[in-house]
Formats: structure tokens, sequence, C-alpha cells
């Protein structure tokens, strides 16, 4: 949920057991925030709850989201990007690219991590910029 607030944006997550969800401020800091519970679709019964986790987003931060695909990742020595690797090349992202340039450089942190080894796993990372 997306709700346009004085001077930003607010983001409303809802979700469970997945990586955390970045934020790439416009200064260059990576922000990490973790949605805990069961994955949404895993367990069918009235009385799951799922956490909610509220966001503000400043014009120039981008919202990164993932799948577990990316930090698990394996390359020719069976060696798992991993969160913390990941995370660090993350941090190193230019906060001015466009959320298109943005989400190439997503994908080339598994590529280049990968090098030539075949995908194991779903993928599925978006890159959402906020707007003046």
């Amino acid at each position: 949920d997306f709700q346009r607030r004085a001077g930003g944006l607010e983001v409303r997550a809802t979700g469970g057991s997945m990586p955390p969800i970045y934020v790439l401020r416009k200064d260059g800091r990576l922000d990490q925030s973790q949605i805990s519970g069961v994955p949404l679709g895993l367990i069918r019964t009235a009385d799951t709850s799922f956490d909610e986790l509220t966001l503000r987003l400043e014009p120039g931060d981008t919202l990164i989201l993932m799948s577990d695909g990316l930090p698990e990742i394996v390359n020719a020595a069976d060696q798992m990007l991993d969160y913390d690797r990941m995370e660090e090349r993350l941090s190193w992202l230019d906060p001015a690219l466009p959320a298109g340039r943005m989400l190439q450089q997503n994908l080339r942190i598994g590529d280049d991590w990968a090098e030539d080894e075949a995908l194991k796993d779903d993928l599925t990372i978006v890159v959402l910029k906020a707007r003046a």
C-alpha cells in the first residue's frame, strides 16, 4: 500500500519470512526491515496473522524487494552469495540511478557472483524509486 505524504511516500507492507525489505536512501545509506511470520499463501487458516511494516520514503529513496533467489545464488565453488555479501553489494549501488538501471544493477550482483553457473532457484526483484 502506498500513500503520498508531505514530502514523501509512506509504504505499508505485509508478509513474512522472506528477505528483508531494503531501502537505499538518496544519501547512499542502506536500511533494511524484516517482516516476520509465515510466507503469504503457505498456510490457509482464518486465524493466521501477518506483521505489517510502515516505511517512509523521501524523494530519491529506492525500495528494493526480492525473493530469496538473489542471496541464495551459488557460484562454481558452490558458495552461496548470502545476505551479508549481497547487502554489501547493494550498498555500493548509486542511489541516483533510475529504477530500471537499479534493477539491472541488482541482477548484475547475482550474475557476477554466479559467473557462469545456472540459476537454481526463482529470482524476483522489484525496484521502486520515490519521486518528488
